[in-house]
């Protein structure tokens, strides 16, 4: 009887495995959230414990050194088990194509055509051995770092690339390979890699969100990212995002275990409403016992399979918003806000959380009562008064599950709402798209926005059908990143308004952009978005309330060419500017049309990096070496006659050299030195050599926090003026109250950085121009 017991048992497997789903997940909580591992075989206890936390897919290394230990041979069995084990409990894994094998190149990762060969024949073998048992594949983890030895080489990674992905689209032409699981925001490397055609074999792009310094910023990655993709991609071809490895560790030196909780799911929240298809927590349990260990601490349960707060924040997740579809982001007063509306089958729940402080919001609800779930799963139950349902934001995730159906959180649902620019004959205007469908509703729509001449434009929304109904009204921007547009749908029979505040697509605007003076010259480029059909535009760029500056003339006229983008105008000055100068500026077109308008802003000029002698060191800025100190490194900064192109005669040049690790280069004042008020940009005149270098910036603020705003790659050989945030947002923290709110006043730590991203060594030569701040 034993043994008909095992035959059944397996034909059960076998049966599991055969119906297995191939490609990437359904986009719903939880079939599209996994977990990192680290052991093969059945091991029933953590695979059970796995599944109870609501993890439905798990990323484990799939390693050539383990498989092939003779040429030519393959031993898959320990992942057969656990492939067994995982199918019974309903998880699919991801399988990591990696790493090196002592058998080829010396147990470097491939770099000659034998070891390259060998790698392929080794990964169409896994694919023809797991066929149709749902598993994912991906080239390599983090080749941009230490994992691809002795160093990250992109041209080789590209190569290997090229040869696995048509070796195993025919051994499988339903599989699906990803690439290539970016190790931190290092655009450098990724664009270097889809600029050699790593998009031309790759089905998805997986990322390592590493360097968020708070989940929520992951978002604007994505979206860098996604920019990149639609720059390289080839024509026709969409590319999915993954998330394929990313956590916070709860070491003594990092974040609680608490926080670590919370962490987890705006994680995971945060990838879905940035559309990452497939999102992998690291780690399942932690690797180690000792509490100053970073690496220590990424678990979900500890050394002893106990569970941690991000396991029961997880298990929660999984169970209030099992089988929910994001839908929407709710907008309400404050960007720290997130109310992220979730639908199943026309039922609605609603998760809420902030990255500000701790505080009150009235949602809008049209039910009687509700059940409000913490983090940690517990409910409690809740009366809505005069519509609206009171909750205490923090950063602890929340769901809001209504006591029966919100027709108005179905109505939210299916409102879509977008809003952009365009120009036309007399001008800028702003064209706002709404539409409904699958839902019986009447009413009207107002929309309003700041620079909108007409404030309202009311429609009618017809019922029952799916129109897209379109308002358009003339607009003058005002030069701010962030426009958007207040959108307000009025329904008949609903007691309160919906109200959508969306972000206004500016890109068809012109921009004015002022740059750090040259010498006596004030710079300001006026850019526009460009194309093979996009029109002249000529028109006059006019000054006014200037202080600070003694100008020749207070406008100059400019004229944009079909397919040209951008041109810099030099407004004369009868002596230097002041250290601090301000004005305001629009552009007029040739008809007499105000197409954008700025108001007044004060900016501050911090460093000319003209004040020397060419080949003289420059003494007022001290040049230390960072990061790693076993890695070698060199750097030094002088005066010298600027390259051509550039902003003034003579200008500083950055010398350095790195070897293999972490290792950068800060260019600091001997003396913190004190920012006034509170700047909104830093602009940096830059001749990038191009290389992979990523170029930062670091302040302190006073509550002893410091903060690493980015200025960018400097994948470039021309002179260009680099732009960082200085409000703290979106960028590295640590020290003090480490929760990224800027403490003012603050002082400058760093004027300028080099950093070898991704470890890389490289050497090679910068040239540093004008500093400015800018102020709203």
């Amino acid at each position: 009887m034993k043994y008909l017991g095992a035959i059944v048992l397996m034909s059960m497997i076998c049966s599991i495995c055969a119906a297995a789903p191939s490609g990437l997940p359904s986009f719903v909580i939880p079939d599209c959230l996994g977990v990192n591992i680290h052991f093969m075989g059945t091991e029933t206890r953590q695979v059970n414990q796995i599944a109870s936390g609501g993890f439905r897919f798990i990323r484990m290394d799939f390693s050539w050194v383990h498989i092939e230990k003779k040429k030519g041979e393959y031993d898959f069995k320990p992942y057969d088990e656990l492939v067994d084990s995982l199918a019974a409990r309903g998880i699919r894994p991801l399988f990591i194509l990696d790493y090196a094998n002592p058998l080829y190149d010396n147990d470097m990762a491939p770099h000659t055509d034998e070891g390259r060969a060998a790698f392929v024949a080794f990964a169409k073998a896994g694919v023809i051995h797991f066929k149709g048992r749902g598993v994912l594949w991906e080239l390599w983890n983090e080749p941009n770092g230490g994992f691809w030895r002795p160093q990250a080489n992109v041209e080789d990674y590209v190569k290997l690339a090229k040869l696995v992905y048509p070796a195993i689209k025919q051994a499988d032409p339903d599989c699906l390979l990803l690439a290539p699981a970016l190790a931190g925001w290092d655009y450098g490397y990724i664009e270097n890699a889809f600029k050699l055609g790593l998009l031309n074999y790759t089905d998805a792009v997986s990322l390592h969100a590493y360097g968020a310094p708070k989940p929520d910023d992951a978002a604007i990655y994505y979206s860098k990212i996604r920019s990149l993709i639609r720059k390289y991609a080839p024509t026709g071809r969409e590319y999915p995002i993954i998330s394929g490895e990313w956590g916070y560790s709860c070491f003594s030196k990092g974040i609680s275990a608490e926080r670590q909780g919370e962490y987890i799911i705006r994680s995971f929240l945060t990838n879905i409403m940035s559309g990452c298809r497939l999102s992998i927590w690291y780690d399942w349990h932690d690797d180690g016992p000792n509490p100053d260990e970073n690496e220590h601490h990424f678990g979900t349960v500890d050394l002893n399979y106990n569970e941690k707060p991000a396991y029961i924040a997880m298990r929660t997740l999984s169970t209030e918003l099992n089988g929910y579809a994001f839908s929407k982001r709710l907008w309400v007063d404050a960007d720290d806000d997130y109310l992220a509306l979730f639908g199943k089958d026309g039922d609605y729940r609603m998760a809420v959380w902030t990255t500000g402080e701790p505080h009150t919001v009235s949602v809008p609800l049209d039910v009687a009562s509700a059940d409000i779930v913490s983090l940690t799963g517990e409910r409690k139950h809740v009366d809505v008064k005069n519509g609206k349902l009171n909750v205490n934001l923090s950063g602890a995730v929340q769901y809001i599950e209504p006591a029966e159906k919100s027709r108005r959180w179905a109505l939210e649902s299916a409102w879509d709402v977008t809003a952009e620019t365009a120009q036309e004959s007399d001008g800028t205007v702003a064209k706002v798209s709404s539409k409904i469908s699958g839902i019986d509703a009447k009413g009207e729509i107002s929309v309003s926005a700041d620079g909108l001449k007409s404030s309202k434009a009311k429609v009618v929304i017809l019922p029952l059908k799916a129109e897209k109904t379109e308002t358009s009204s003339s607009y003058v921007w005002d030069g701010k990143p962030d426009a958007r547009v207040q959108v307000t749908l009025s329904v008949e029979g609903m007691d309160q308004p919906l109200v959508r505040i969306v972000e206004l697509d500016t890109s068809a605007c012109p921009r004015i952009d002022v740059l750090p003076p040259a010498g006596r010259d004030l710079l300001i480029a006026v850019h526009r978005a460009s194309g093979p059909s996009s029109p002249r535009l000529k028109g006059e760029l006019i000054l006014g309330n200037v202080n600070g500056l003694r100008l020749d003339k207070d406008s100059a006229p400019f004229e944009l060419g079909p397919g040209q983008d951008n041109i810099t105008l030099h407004l004369k000055t009868t002596q230097l500017p002041a250290s601090i100068f301000s004005f305001t500026c629009r552009l007029v077109d040739d008809k007499g049309n105000n197409i954008v308008r700025i108001p007044t802003r004060r900016y501050a000029l911090v460093e000319t990096f003209a004040d020397g002698r060419s080949g003289d060191n420059i003494q007022k800025y001290r040049i230390d070496l960072d990061g790693d100190p076993k890695v070698p490194g060199d750097a030094k900064l002088t005066y010298v006659t600027a390259p051509s192109g550039a902003p003034a005669g003579v200008c500083a040049k950055l010398d350095y050299s790195f070897g293999a690790g972490w290792r950068f280069v800060r260019v600091s004042q001997a003396a913190r030195i004190p920012i006034a008020d509170k700047p909104r940009w830093v602009k940096v005149w830059v001749k990038g050599d191009g290389g992979t270098g990523s170029a930062r910036l670091r302040l302190d603020d006073s509550g002893n926090q410091t903060f690493q705003p980015d200025l960018g790659v400097l994948n470039f050989t021309d002179w260009r003026c680099l732009e960082a945030d200085m409000t703290g947002a979106n960028c590295g923290h640590w020290g003090g109250k480490n929760d990224g709110k800027m403490s003012y006043p603050i002082s400058w730590n760093t004027l300028f950085l080099l950093d070898n991203t991704g470890g890389r060594e490289q050497k090679g030569t910068i040239y540093l121009g004008p500093v400015m701040l800018c102020y709203d």
